[in-house]
């Protein structure tokens, strides 16, 4: 097969610092606050030394909690760039259909539709594609990389093949790997829909 990569746009790690500095601290703690011992805290890293509390400072519960900030702000950062980063593969929208929509398989005829609707909606979305060409020599293309993931049978009907994917624990791990390629597309609605769902 091929390997892309993409390279997203450099930052300079002093300059994201320099400007998260100068955003507005937390608001300080009280006197009454600070005076107070910390017996149990809520944060996961103040933890208890053989039962004894242990006391924090204002100022380093104010340090920790930027510290603690600025690392979730960057490492968020950094997740989305890749995310928006990445191309989705023809692997990855073939392993995807048959993994969760057609687990009982497909014709190859109608594969080539719903690949060609899936990819519409990834181009929708505008996410990257790491492919170009006809759909049907994609999906080709991409049932022979995924080798023996995926069974091809001949039907009687009109000399069609039968596209299916291998139920055998391994080859349901190499679809489902592939087929992650994909998830990030449709994560923001599948938030959406989950919160939505659930009462």
């Amino acid at each position: 097969g091929c390997v892309r990569v993409d390279f997203a746009q450099p930052f300079s790690l002093r300059e994201y610092l320099d400007s998260q500095r100068q955003k507005p601290l937390p608001p300080r703690i009280s006197l009454e606050q600070a005076l107070l011992p910390t017996i149990i805290s809520s944060r996961p890293n103040d933890a208890l030394n053989n039962g004894d509390a242990v006391l924090v400072s204002s100022r380093d519960v104010i340090d920790e909690s930027y510290r603690r900030q600025l690392i979730s702000d960057l490492a968020n950062h950094v997740l989305f760039t890749a995310n928006q980063s990445c191309a989705v593969m023809s692997t990855h929208i073939v392993a995807c259909l048959l993994l969760y929509r057609h687990r009982q398989g497909i014709t190859l005829s109608k594969l080539v539709e719903d690949f060609f609707s899936m990819k519409e909606e990834v181009l929708a979305r505008d996410f990257d594609l790491g492919f170009s060409g006809n759909s049907e020599d994609v999906v080709m293309h991409a049932i022979h990389l995924l080798g023996n993931s995926v069974n091809i049978t001949n039907t009687s009907q009109n000399n069609e093949f039968f596209i299916s994917p291998s139920l055998k624990i391994p080859a349901v791990f190499e679809l489902n790997f592939y087929s992650n390629g994909v998830l990030h597309v449709f994560l923001m609605e599948a938030i959406i829909a989950c919160s939505l769902h659930a009462k």
